[in-house]
C-alpha cells in the first residue's frame, strides 16, 4: 500500500507540473504580440498576397489573356469564342483584375492618403467632378479613379502632409492638365516593365497602372471623358487665377450639368439596332469588347464623329448614365457632347490629302462618298477637298450639323436627334420675304454696318463750321444684338395706307391699317472742340438745331440725300435705311448739372435729365462699341443676346421694366468673367447658361461686372465690392460695374425694380427647367412654348389690333398662311419719298398710361408683335386714404374715404386707346 500511495503521490506531482506548466504556456501564447512582430508579420502577408495576386493576374487577367472560351453573348451573334484562340479579351479581364488587386490597392492607399488635409482637398475634388457629372457611371472619372491619381501625387512627392487643401487641389488640376495618359501611361508600381506597359497601351486608350503593376485603373475611362476633363481642370485654374468674386461658387457650388457643358447634344435613339455600326468593326475589336456591346457601339459612333467632323470640334464626349439611377431594365439613350473649335468649325472646306497621294486620296474619297472633288489653292497646291455651300453665317455655324446628318442618315442611317440651333427658329418673320440670305440677325447688321460707313465718309467730308471729330452707332444694331435690324428697302405710296405731303410719306387718315415701322438706327455726332457754344442751356439747344437745318442743306445740294430735322434731331433717309443723327457738345453736360445756390454759389450735380443725356449721348457709344469687339471675338455673342430679348419680351417684360443695354451687358458678363464653361460657341447653349446665371446669381449681395479690356483693377474691383456690401442701400437694385460711367451703373438707376427681377428670375427657372427636360428626351424640341405668356394673375388685359400695330409681323405667332410681305430691294429711282419714321402708336399708348397712371398700375408688353397689354394693380396704393384734394387723382369718395376708382380708370385706359384697342378684360 506504501508503494501505491507513493505512487500516487508521484503521479499528482507529475499532473500538477504540467497543469502548472501549461497554464504557463497558453498565458505566453495569449501574450499580444509586439509592434515590431506585428510588423514583420504583415510585410510577410503583403508580400505572399502580392506576389501570389500578381502570379495569378499575369497567368489569367492580363489584356493579351483570352478568359472567354463560350459564346455567352447574343449581341455578338457573329463572333464564336473558339474562332480566336490567345486573342486577349482586355475588357472582360480589366473587371477581374481589379477585383483581385482592391484590398491590396485600398490598403496602399490607405497609407498614403490617412491625412485631414490631403482628405479635404479629395472631398473638394469629388464636389468638383460631381457638380459636372463626370464622376458617376461607367466610363467616368469615379471616384476610385480620383483616390488612385491623389495617390500617385503622394508617392511622387508632388503631393505631402503639410499641404492645405487648396494646394491639392491646385496640384490635382496641374497635373490633370499637363500629362496625357494616353500618350505617356503612369503607374503605381516602380517595378512594371516596358514590354508590360507597350502592351496595356496596344490594348487600352489610357493606360494607369496600380500598385501591382497589372491592373489600368483606366481600363473602362471613355478618352473623351478624359481629354475633357483635362480642359475643365485648365478651366478651374484660370478660374482660381481670375479675380471673379464668384469662383469659389463657380467650381464647388454651382452645378453645370451635361445638357450645358456642351455646344451641341447628338442623341441616338436606344431602339436602333445598330447593325449598320456593328457591321464594319473589325472582328478583332468586337471580340475584344465582347460582352460589353453598348460600349462598343459608343466607341465606335465616337470614332466616326472624330473621323468626320476631324479638327472642326474641340471635344467629343460620351454622356454616361449613373446605374444607380432610374430604372435599370429601360436603357438609356446614346448621347454625345459636342464642343466646336471656333478656330476651324466654320470653315466652308473639309481639305483632304494631296493628289500625290493615292492610297489616302481614295480613303477620302471613300469616306465622303459623292461628295469630294479636287481643288486648286492659291499656294499652287492641289487637294482633294469637300465643300459646303453656305449662304449666311447661320448656314457656317451648321456646317457640323451637316457633316452629321451626312454621317448618319447617309452613311449609317440611324434614329439621330441633334440639340443645336433649334431655339434660332424665332429668329426668323414666317410673314416676311427679304431681298437677301438672312440666318439670324448677323446679315442684316452687317449690311447696315456696310451703309453707315459709306454714310461716315459722307458726313465727314462735308464743309462742315466744325470738323466732325467722331460719328459713333448706338443703336443694338452696331452690336448686332439687335434682334430685328432695319433692312434697307424701297418706300412708296400705297392706296390703302399712304400718300405723300412734299418729300414726305404720310398715313391716310381713313387708313385700316398701319404700315410697317421703320425704325431709325441711332448715331452720335462729336465735333471738335469750340469756345463759341453759349452758356445758356436753352441757346446751345437752338444752335443744335440750327447745325442739324445746315447738315440738311448740305447733304441735299452735294450729295442729293434727304433728310427730316426737329429741334433736336436730324433723320438721314440714305440707301434705304433711316439714320438719326444726333449731335453730343459736352458743354451741354456740364450746363444741365450746374446749380446756383440762393447764395449764389455755383455747383454741379446730376439729375435725371443730364444722366439721361450722359447715358445715351457719351457712355453708350462707348458701350455699344465695346459689345460690337465681344461679337468680334465670340460671334455666339449678338446672335444669344437677341436670342435672350425675344425670350424677356415675349414674356411682357418690355425695354421699360429692363433696357436692351442691360440685357446686352448682363449677358456680356458671362462672356467677359470667369464662368464654369468654356465660352459657347452657338447661340442656344448660350442662351441656356444665361438661364442658369439668372437662378443662381443673388442681385442683393453681388454686382455684375463688365469689365471691357480689364480698364478696372482688381484693386478697384475688390475695392467697389467691399463699398457695395458695406452700404447696399445705396446701390440701384441691379448694380452693373462698367469702365465708362464713374460706377454710377447708369444704366440701372431707376430700373428694373425688385419684384421685376424677381419675376426674371422665376421666368428663368420655369424655362430652365422645361428646357433641361425636354433635351435629352426623345421628344421633338419644344421651340415655341418657351415664348408663350402666361396671363394668369394679372387684374387687367388689353387685347389690340394687329391691324393698328405696326410690328405685328414681329409676332412669333403670326398665323403662316397669311399674306407674306416682301421687302423689295431698295431702288432710289422709286423710293423718293422720306417713309414714315419710327411711328408706333402702341408703344406711344402704353408710354402714355404709364405716364398718367403709374402710380397706380404696373403694364406688361411684348414690344416685338405683342397683341395684348397686361396691368397689375400696384397693391401700395390701394388702401383708402383720408379725404384731401392732393389725393384726388383716380380716386372717389367712399364713407369719407378716397379709394381707387378703377372703373374710372378702365374707362379712360380704353377711351385713350381708342381704334388700337379690340377688347379689355377684367380678370
Amino acid at each position: 500500500m506504501s508503494d501505491t500511495d507513493s505512487s500516487l503521490t508521484e503521479k499528482r506531482k507529475i499532473s500538477h507540473f504540467e497543469e502548472n506548466e501549461t497554464k504557463k504556456r497558453k498565458k505566453e501564447l495569449l501574450k499580444p504580440p509586439t509592434t515590431e512582430e506585428i510588423n514583420q508579420l504583415r510585410e510577410t502577408e503583403h508580400l505572399y498576397s502580392s506576389n501570389l495576386i500578381r502570379l495569378q493576374i499575369e497567368e489569367l487577367f492580363l489584356p493579351d489573356k483570352n478568359n472567354i472560351k463560350y459564346d455567352c453573348d447574343d449581341s455578338f451573334k457573329d463572333v464564336v469564342a473558339k474562332d480566336f484562340g490567345e486573342i486577349g479579351t482586355p475588357k472582360h479581364n480589366s473587371f477581374i483584375a481589379r477585383d483581385c488587386t482592391l484590398h491590396m490597392n485600398y490598403e496602399f492607399m490607405q497609407s498614403l492618403l490617412n491625412v485631414k488635409n490631403i482628405q479635404d482637398g479629395i472631398k473638394l475634388l469629388m464636389l468638383w467632378l460631381t457638380q459636372r457629372q463626370m464622376n458617376k457611371g461607367i466610363g467616368n472619372f469615379t471616384t476610385e479613379l480620383t483616390f488612385y491619381t491623389v495617390a500617385y501625387l503622394v508617392k511622387r512627392k508632388k503631393i505631402n502632409c503639410h499641404m492645405s487643401s487648396y494646394q491639392v487641389l491646385r496640384i490635382f488640376w496641374s497635373f490633370l492638365k499637363d500629362t496625357k495618359w494616353n500618350e505617356e501611361p503612369i503607374s503605381l508600381s516602380d517595378d512594371v516593365k516596358i514590354d508590360t506597359i507597350n502592351m496595356f497601351k496596344e490594348n487600352y486608350d489610357i493606360v494607369f497602372l496600380d500598385v501591382s503593376g497589372t491592373f489600368n485603373i483606366t481600363s473602362c475611362l471613355h478618352l473623351g471623358i478624359y481629354l475633357r476633363l483635362k480642359q475643365e481642370a485648365e478651366l478651374a485654374l484660370q478660374i482660381l487665377d481670375g479675380t471673379s468674386f464668384s469662383g469659389f461658387t463657380s467650381l464647388f457650388l454651382m452645378k453645370i450639368p451635361f445638357t450645358l457643358q456642351y455646344d451641341a447634344l447628338v442623341i441616338f435613339n436606344v431602339e436602333n439596332t445598330f447593325d449598320v455600326i456593328y457591321k464594319n468593326i473589325r472582328r478583332e475589336d468586337k471580340w475584344k469588347y465582347y460582352g460589353f456591346y453598348r460600349d462598343l457601339i459608343i466607341s465606335e459612333i465616337n470614332n466616326i464623329l472624330t473621323q468626320g467632323l476631324t479638327n472642326r470640334v474641340s471635344s467629343v464626349v460620351p454622356y454616361t448614365y449613373s446605374d444607380e439611377v432610374g430604372d435599370s431594365s429601360i436603357k438609356p439613350n446614346i448621347t454625345f457632347g459636342i464642343n466646336l473649335n471656333p478656330e476651324s468649325a466654320f470653315n466652308v472646306i473639309e481639305r483632304g490629302p494631296s493628289e500625290d497621294n493615292p492610297d489616302a486620296v481614295r480613303k477620302f474619297q471613300e469616306f465622303w462618298k459623292g461628295l469630294t472633288s479636287f481643288r486648286r489653292f492659291q499656294d499652287s497646291s492641289v487637294a482633294e477637298v469637300v465643300h459646303f455651300q453656305c449662304r449666311t453665317l447661320q448656314d457656317k455655324r451648321n456646317i457640323f450639323l451637316k457633316i452629321l446628318e451626312f454621317l448618319f442618315k447617309k452613311k449609317y442611317p440611324l434614329q439621330m436627334k441633334i440639340v443645336s440651333n433649334q431655339l434660332e427658329k424665332v429668329f426668323k418673320l414666317e410673314s416676311t420675304i427679304i431681298h437677301f440670305p438672312t440666318g439670324t440677325n448677323e446679315e442684316a447688321c452687317l449690311k447696315i454696318k456696310h451703309i453707315y460707313n459709306d454714310l461716315n465718309k459722307i458726313l465727314r467730308n462735308l464743309q462742315l463750321p466744325l470738323i466732325v471729330t467722331n460719328i459713333q452707332g448706338t443703336s443694338d444694331s452696331f452690336s448686332y444684338t439687335e434682334l430685328f435690324p432695319p433692312i434697307p428697302t424701297t418706300y412708296k405710296e400705297d392706296e390703302n395706307m399712304l400718300s405723300h405731303n412734299e418729300s414726305k410719306l404720310i398715313i391716310k387718315p381713313d387708313a385700316r391699317q398701319l404700315p410697317r415701322h421703320v425704325a431709325p438706327i441711332q448715331c452720335i455726332v462729336q465735333m471738335g472742340k469750340s469756345s463759341g457754344w453759349p452758356d445758356d442751356v436753352s441757346v446751345l439747344q437752338c444752335m443744335k438745331c440750327e447745325f442739324y437745318i445746315k447738315l440738311s442743306e448740305l447733304l441735299e445740294s452735294e450729295y442729293n440725300i434727304m433728310s427730316s430735322v426737329t429741334l433736336d434731331q436730324l433723320d438721314i433717309f440714305y440707301e434705304g435705311l433711316v439714320f438719326r443723327i444726333k449731335l453730343f457738345v459736352p458743354k451741354e453736360l456740364m450746363l444741365l448739372k450746374r446749380t446756383i445756390n440762393n447764395e449764389g454759389i455755383v455747383s454741379y450735380k446730376d439729375n435725371e435729365e443730364s444722366l439721361q443725356l450722359e447715358r445715351d449721348m457719351d457712355i453708350l457709344p462707348k458701350v455699344t462699341s465695346a459689345l460690337s469687339g465681344i461679337h468680334q471675338i465670340y460671334p455666339s455673342f449678338g446672335p444669344s443676346c437677341a436670342l435672350i430679348k425675344r425670350w424677356l419680351r415675349s414674356q411682357l417684360i418690355d425695354n421699360y421694366h429692363i433696357s436692351d443695354t442691360v440685357i446686352n451687358l448682363w449677358n456680356a458678363s458671362l462672356y467677359l468673367n470667369d464662368p464654369p464653361y468654356k465660352i459657347a460657341q452657338l447661340p442656344q447653349v448660350a442662351f441656356l447658361r444665361f438661364l442658369q446665371y439668372l437662378i443662381h446669381f443673388d442681385w442683393k449681395l453681388n454686382p455684375v461686372i463688365v469689365n471691357f479690356n480689364e480698364d478696372i483693377s482688381n484693386i478697384e474691383l475688390s475695392e467697389i465690392e467691399a463699398q457695395f456690401q458695406q452700404n447696399r442701400n445705396g446701390y440701384p437694385n441691379l448694380y452693373i460695374i462698367i469702365p465708362y460711367d464713374q460706377r454710377k451703373s447708369i444704366f440701372t438707376k431707376f430700373h428694373p425694380s425688385k419684384h421685376i427681377l424677381k419675376r426674371i428670375r422665376l421666368l428663368a427657372n420655369e424655362t430652365y427647367r422645361f428646357l433641361t427636360d425636354a433635351i435629352l428626351k426623345w421628344d421633338n424640341f419644344p421651340v415655341k412654348d418657351i415664348f408663350v405668356p402666361n396671363l394668369q394673375g394679372y387684374d387687367v388685359l388689353i387685347y389690340l389690333r394687329d391691324s393698328m400695330n405696326p410690328v405685328s409681323y414681329q409676332n412669333l405667332f403670326l398665323n403662316c398662311q397669311s399674306d407674306k410681305q416682301y421687302i423689295e430691294r431698295y431702288d432710289k429711282e422709286v423710293s423718293n419719298k422720306i417713309p414714315v419714321i419710327d411711328f408706333n402708336p402702341v408703344e406711344k399708348y402704353i408710354k402714355e398710361l404709364r405716364e398718367i397712371y403709374g402710380e397706380y398700375a404696373i403694364f406688361f408688353y411684348d414690344p416685338y408683335g405683342g397683341n395684348v397689354i397686361g396691368i397689375l394693380w400696384n397693391k401700395q396704393v390701394l388702401d383708402p386714404r383720408e379725404f384731401k384734394v392732393l389725393h384726388v387723382n383716380a380716386k372717389k369718395v367712399v364713407d369719407g374715404k378716397l379709394i381707387i376708382n378703377y372703373d374710372a380708370i378702365l374707362e379712360d385706359i380704353y377711351n385713350r386707346g381708342h381704334g388700337i384697342i379690340k377688347s379689355l378684360e377684367k380678370m
